[in-house]
């Protein structure tokens, strides 16, 4: 065990009672890297919580020990006892403490030990100790890292499994980006040794949502998308009425700002969604443009290179206004990423045809 990883074995040994919280509006890999970490704790007879400030999606409501997750939004007397017990906090799948909202305060406040786990860039937490790689598909990988790093891999049980597994899935798109290091497939192969049926998830995943999700998909697709060529952009946007008319649930607009990239030309998308208190938006790239330096000058967020979030407080009209004239001074960069992905191979390797059974 590396000096590295023995203080993190040394800081959980420590701890009698561990809270484990990820951010605001979790999505599978925060669910999964959380719910990893309390399942394996679990099955080690240890004290452990798992907290989210807000409503998880239902889609991930199946996932191991997902009952037992506290809500800060829901219970936030139960959440502030909780932290209050908890010798030692583990934060993971986020980098500024800004992630957890209203939970920041509670957990600056606590003088608790703090620990992080994240795959985010420039991590800005006040943490003990950190395991931070942005090379990483997911903090859901980092996750086994973790344990295998304190030389506990052995240890991982079904449901704990389950949970990573689901978390670097969802957070690679079913493994359509960030996941072409071989490390990450070793991880997966383990998992899969353990018992994790890949299949089985997927559908859970995937194939979950409700008639409504659908409609609404469909009315996103027909009335609410602007393509923007010339940028080799696409925008969605979706109306507070919007949401009431489909009966919209937590999770049921999750991989909808992915769908553009099915438009042959677009290599940058961003979905807008109308809240109460301001307007949300998610934001995707492909090639060498990083969204995650966009919505940091921009839009008050941040992320990945290819995949970040972002706040407008203004009204949905303004905010849609503000990004489209904010696109020809990115014209440049646009153009330069789309032509280096025309001009990377496709396919690098030949196919070989089909041997003739003659």
């Amino acid at each position: 065990m590396t000096p590295f990883f023995k203080q993190a074995a040394e800081l959980l040994k420590a701890a009698s009672n561990i809270a484990i919280i990820s951010h605001y509006n979790p999505d599978g890999d925060a669910m999964g890297s959380g719910l990893a970490l309390l399942n394996y704790f679990k099955s080690q007879h240890r004290v452990a919580n798992f907290i989210v400030p807000s409503e998880f999606p239902d889609f991930l409501s199946w996932l191991p020990l997902a009952s037992e997750t506290q809500v800060f939004s829901k219970h936030p007397k139960t959440v502030s006892q909780t932290i209050d017990r908890a010798d030692l906090i583990i934060l993971v799948d986020f980098n500024t403490m800004a992630r957890i909202e209203d939970l920041a305060p509670i957990v600056n406040a606590s003088g608790k030990r703090l620990m992080l786990i994240d795959h985010h860039p420039q991590p800005d937490v006040p943490a003990d100790w950190i395991l931070s790689d942005t090379s990483a598909s997911s903090t859901a990988e980092l996750i086994y890292r973790f344990l295998d790093g304190i030389g506990k891999a052995g240890e991982i049980n079904l449901p704990t499994a389950r949970c990573i597994y689901t978390g670097i899935m969802t957070d690679t798109g079913n493994f359509s980006h960030n996941s072409s290091r071989p490390e990450t497939f070793e991880i997966v192969a383990h998992l899969l040794r353990i018992g994790v049926d890949k299949d089985a998830i997927h559908a859970a995943v995937f194939h979950n949502f409700s008639a409504n999700r659908m409609k609404l998909l469909g009315h996103v697709l027909k009335d609410r998308m602007k393509i923007l060529p010339e940028y080799h952009t696409a925008y969605l946007y979706l109306t507070q009425k919007d949401l009431s008319d489909y009966n919209h649930i937590t999770g049921d607009t999750e991989g909808f700002v992915n769908i553009p990239f099915s438009i042959k030309g677009i290599l940058f998308s961003v979905l807008f969604i109308e809240k109460e208190e301001h307007i949300k938006l998610s934001l995707r790239s492909k090639g060498d443009f990083s969204v995650n330096d966009f919505t940091r000058l921009h839009f008050s967020g941040g992320g990945h290179r290819h995949a970040a979030g972002g706040k407008s407080f203004t009204s949905l009209e303004n905010s849609l206004q503000q990004f489209e004239s904010l696109l020809p001074s990115y014209s440049e960069a646009l153009r330069a990423a789309y032509q280096s992905l025309v001009e990377a191979p496709a396919v690098p390797f030949e196919l070989q045809p089909k041997p003739s059974d003659s």
